[in-house]
């Protein structure tokens, strides 16, 4: 492109400036403001345009003060003119102009780029030299064109960013990627949340190409354990069950969510709790692990800031037509790290004081209890050996429990831990009794209720999560692990990462923390084996 230099500066008659097809701003805006800015100022700033032909210029720069002068009844105007300039030319020097001054969304200079290489046959090296940026940068601006409308529609709006678009785009199913973008939104996630939600996604497709059913999921029956939604639980008579123990879904936006409304999900829990109580025992106890919903928008996902959603209100209301009622609430203390994957939590240079957040480590177990006697065993032995000690008592009689998360490698993004699940079922059931859970995600609590003498019953609906109920379960036939090895490493390095902000990378990997997982994982596969 040869160098472009000013040829004139003229008067020129307002009719004379058309617009030109090729600049690459879309729309001109609300000119609101500038209005009130021409008409008390006058146009500071000459707009500069390209003749096209006799009498004849399109704007390069300011059609915005183009419009507003002849809604103002300007008769002429002062321009900057080039003259000699080719069509692509006049179209680049529009886009570099634009985007100097930031007047451009990231959709426009897509458009913008692919008018340029599709209508002026321009390489992406020569757009790189051109001044729009290397062939990645105008790569992943194209591929924005590839996502849906309402989709472009957010990222115009600032409801996304361009680096979640272009973590979105890399999911070729147009309604998983509509629903991910909707959950984005919704829940303030960052790009860099997008992106693991996308890989994760793309790690459970790419498995589910392998077979007609998910991959890793062993065709072998667990014995207790049905693969089903536990909204109907045909399996239990009533009344047979002596403790329920479960952590239903939060509505946080965790995987195993994907593709739920928020009404289909309390319809869900609905139905499940209904038959929990249709097989517990009088005077039995369901215990709830659940938190508050804590990234809520409303039940349209529709406001636009979110808050926290309490759902004591809805689970007592929901189980009270049962004849349950709420005896007792335990806190579960994770831990007291202050660090979160939310950076609008973060503590940061850019924190305004008074607008502190308080970091999430702490979980609620409601403990419901059914009306009517609960059954005691005839057999005093089983009472005896049930019966908690007076030292466990007071351990676990206060109402704040300190016991550290589960591992995060147990194929369950969610798993609680062992010890939890352990003193609510030494507490609210008997040697012998059938302890279940309608959500079992991993399985933590039937391998639990098993290892103290209880008949471990449990329901899981996604069948993602088959093997790692088996490996936990001590069930044979489960091949490999659910994740490679190297998938496996890395995601056990960004956790310890997150947890470990500014501590080199190799001090990391050769930390205690990193080599117990490296640990937990060979034990695994060593059992895998056997």
């Amino acid at each position: 492109m040869k160098d472009l230099k000013v040829k004139t500066i003229k008067e020129l008659n307002v009719n004379s400036l058309t617009r030109n097809p090729n600049h690459p701003r879309k729309e001109v805006g609300d000119l609101t403001k500038l209005t009130l800015s021409i008409r008390h100022e006058g146009i500071l700033t000459p707009p500069v345009v390209a003749k096209v032909g006799e009498n004849t210029y399109q704007p390069i720069d300011g059609d915005r003060r183009l419009e507003v002068a002849k809604a103002l009844g300007y008769e002429s105007l002062t321009c900057v003119v080039y003259e000699g300039l080719t069509e692509a030319e006049i179209a680049q020097k529009s886009y570099i102009l634009n985007v100097e001054r930031n007047q451009l969304n990231n959709i426009e200079r897509a458009l913008h780029i692919k008018k340029m290489k599709d209508e002026f046959g321009y390489s992406h090296d020569e757009l790189e030299i051109l001044g729009y940026g290397s062939k990645g940068q105008t790569s992943k601006l194209l591929s924005l064109l590839d996502l849906p409308e309402e989709i472009q529609g957010n990222l115009i709006n600032g409801e996304l960013t361009k680096a979640h678009c272009i973590e979105l785009s890399k999911i070729k199913d147009t309604k998983q990627m509509l629903r991910t973008a909707k959950l984005a939104i919704e829940n303030d996630w960052s790009s860099k949340k997008v992106g693991n939600t996308v890989e994760r996604l793309k790690r459970n497709t790419n498995k589910a190409a392998k077979k007609e059913i998910p991959a890793n999921v062993p065709a072998q029956g667990v014995p207790g354990v049905y693969f089903k939604d536990a909204k109907d639980m045909a399996e239990l008579p009533k009344e047979s069950v002596g403790l329920v123990l479960t952590s239903p879904p939060y509505f946080n936006g965790m995987e195993y969510e994907l593709g739920f409304t928020y009404d289909e999900h309390l319809e869900n829990v609905k139905g499940v709790l209904a038959e929990s109580a249709r097989v517990l025992v009088k005077g039995g106890i369901l215990a709830l692990n659940v938190a508050d919903i804590t990234n809520f928008k409303g039940k349209n996902g529709t406001d636009n800031r979110s808050r926290i959603q309490p759902m004591l209100h809805f689970y007592n209301l929901c189980l009270r037509k049962h004849g349950f009622h709420l005896q007792d609430e335990i806190i579960w203390v994770k831990d007291s790290n202050s660090f979160t994957q939310d950076d609008a939590v973060n503590y940061t240079d850019k924190t305004v004081h008074t607008q502190y957040r308080i970091v999430d480590r702490h979980e609620p177990i409601y403990i419901f209890k059914k009306k009517g006697d609960r059954p005691i065993p005839s057999d005093e032995n089983i009472i005896l050996q049930s019966r908690i000690s007076k030292e466990e008592w007071k351990v676990y009689a206060p109402s704040a429990w300190q016991i550290s998360p589960a591992p995060r490698n147990q194929g369950h993004p969610n798993a609680f831990p062992d010890e939890l699940a352990r003193r609510i079922i030494r507490m609210y059931s008997f040697v012998g009794d059938t302890v279940l859970d309608p959500f079992l995600g991993s399985g933590t609590t039937v391998k639990v209720a098993r290892e103290l003498d209880r008949d471990g019953v449990g329901y899981e609906r996604d069948l993602r999560y088959k093997a790692a109920i088996m490996r936990k379960l001590g069930v044979a036939e489960v091949e490999e692990r659910q994740e490679p090895v190297s998938d496996f490493a890395a995601r056990q390095l960004e956790e310890l990462e997150a947890n470990q902000p500014g501590k080199p990378k190799v001090e990391i990997m050769a930390s205690k923390g990193m080599m117990e997982a490296v640990s937990e994982m060979r034990k695994e596969k060593k059992m895998t084996a056997a």
